[in-house]
């Protein structure tokens, strides 16, 4: 009787066992299920950013394109009479200008296609720190033969913000939404780009001082009121809409948002807010 009692114990046992390890390995099979889920997600965001982004620079790449095209044929008609040393110095600078642009904008497409070859998981995106970023793309912006603003200035937040995310992705949103907010510019325009923080988020504002809004497309967004949160569902009916739904696509990544807000003046400033990792100098 004890022996058939202590048969059916093991015999308990060995099954409990049994089905611990199926299951445990059921477990396993469904957290590889869902890493797989998230790469695939992952990967997916990253080529419709990758097509979107493509689109987007191959139009705009023709601006400096036909800038540059252009200070060569007059440096070229400079140099065929007596040269004159100041118009060099300013075509010679013009071209510069013009090259970086486009260099800036192959290392967009070159960084964004490299992202297919650099798959980890999520908890290990770098940590980039928002004000130099911003001075970053201030230099380049500032330089470009396309700029219609006579200036660009930055407004740091009084302590570093570090933000995890994506440095190409966060370097190709903040253009995208200056380059936006360029397209507004009068002869007397000024782009600011602040960044503030509270106890757990940053915000970047981007403005144009003394611009005007003309661009259709844009006022068209405004039809039900004065702030706009731009989204992957906009349409696509100019490369300004496309820049700023590729700006809104990156800002989910970052689980952040961006508003459109006209409330104070004519000219749309541009709000993005999401959270940040560091916002101190114990980083």
């Amino acid at each position: 009787m004890d022996s058939t009692h202590g048969h059916k114990k093991r015999r308990a046992n060995s099954d409990s066992t049994l089905y611990q390890n199926q299951h445990s390995g059921y477990i396993t099979k469904q957290g590889e299920h869902e890493s797989l889920k998230r790469k695939y997600k992952h990967l997916k965001a990253v080529h419709e950013l990758q097509n979107r982004t493509v689109r987007h620079f191959m139009h705009n790449i023709m601006s400096p394109l036909s800038a540059v095209s252009g200070y060569l044929e007059l440096l070229s008609n400079s140099l065929s009479s007596v040269p004159d040393s100041e118009k060099l110095d300013r075509y010679s600078s013009h071209i510069s200008s013009g090259l970086n642009e486009i260099g800036f904008m192959l290392e967009q497409l070159h960084d964004i296609y490299k992202e297919d070859h650099q798959f980890s998981d999520e908890s290990e995106s770098p940590i980039v720190e928002l004000n130099w970023l911003v001075n970053e793309v201030k230099e380049i912006v500032s330089g470009a033969a396309g700029l219609c603003a006579t200036e660009v200035r930055t407004l740091p937040s009084a302590k570093p913000v570090y933000v995890e995310a994506e440095l190409f992705q966060m370097k190709l949103l903040i253009y995208n939404l200056v380059v936006s907010a360029d397209s507004f510019s009068s002869p007397e325009s000024i782009i600011e780009i602040e960044v503030e923080q509270d106890d757990s988020e940053f915000a970047l504002i981007i403005r144009n001082k003394g611009g005007k809004c003309a661009n259709t497309h844009v006022q068209s967004l405004f039809k039900k009121g004065d702030i706009v949160l731009l989204s992957e569902d906009m349409d696509e009916g100019s490369s300004l809409l496309l820049g700023l739904k590729i700006c809104a696509q990156i800002a989910d990544q970052v689980n952040g948002h961006i508003l459109m807000d006209k409330r104070d003046g004519k000219t749309p400033q541009f709000v993005l807010t999401a959270p940040f990792t560091h916002s101190d100098n114990s980083f």
